[in-house]
């Protein structure tokens, strides 16, 4: 009896590790990185004219890249490759967006602030997430990135790999609204340089089946009990 309480504990033990709380690695949900820098790109600025512009406009303009997950991910980072100008903040942020026909949509969560690759640019991280962003496969969403400051000018490179995704532009800084297509400016310039990494979304097990499972262990507990009080020469 009990070895057959004790199979049941390690059992038991085994079933809350692997689906109650299970562990999972990270995996790339979409990528286009080829990690090379200076391929030029569109910029996403404050509202100061950038630098070098006669007469001087106003740039104020946010960008944004579509994605769809192969499957259910919870969302874990976004990686960009970006370049700075001379001159100006290199600071910005990023956003995840629902997508509304085609375009971005209303913002779900800002998950990187004041982001910033230093020197003349290269890859960013943005894995500020404070609520958990389960990432439904075959639902498009939009990478965001706004400018954190009015001189804010930072490039997002467009030397990614094939295939094109649509990309996407506002002069509303803040990225709520105004969004309009943008085309590649030519075969090698196919998109903005982006990664999205995830876990394998794992629904928790509902309430009632953690119940059911405890009650049973409780039961096999009793019966394992019931059996040394018959056992010689036990007292109960």
């Amino acid at each position: 009896m009990r070895s057959a309480l004790r199979k049941t504990l390690w059992i038991t033990t085994l079933f809350f590790a692997a689906v109650v709380v299970p562990k999972a690695q990270a995996d790339t949900v979409f990528s286009n990185l080829t990690l090379s820098t200076g391929n030029g790109g569109y910029d996403v600025c404050g509202a100061e004219p950038a630098p070098g512009n006669s007469p001087p406009v106003p740039c104020s303009q946010a960008l944004a890249q579509e994605f769809t997950p192969g499957g259910d991910f919870t969302l874990t980072d976004a990686k960009v490759v970006v370049g700075n100008q001379e001159g100006t903040s290199p600071l910005f942020n990023v956003w995840l967006a629902q997508d509304a026909g085609g375009l971005p949509g209303l913002l779900i969560e800002q998950i990187g602030f004041d982001l910033s690759s230093g020197g003349t640019g290269g890859e960013v991280t943005a894995d500020s997430i404070a609520t958990p962003i389960v990432l439904t496969g075959g639902t498009a969403y939009w990478l965001v990135l706004t400018p954190s400051a009015a001189d804010t000018v930072v490039y997002w490179d467009v030397g990614g790999l094939p295939p094109s995704v649509p990309f996407a532009a506002t002069h509303t800084v803040d990225g709520t609204g105004g969004w309009f297509t943008l085309q590649p400016s030519s075969s090698d310039h196919i998109g903005g340089q982006m990664e999205i990494d995830g876990t394998p979304f794992v629904p928790a097990p509902e309430p009632s089946s953690v119940v059911l499972l405890g009650f049973g262990l409780l039961l096999l507990l009793s019966l394992a009990a019931r059996g040394k009080c018959h056992t010689p020469k036990t007292s109960c």
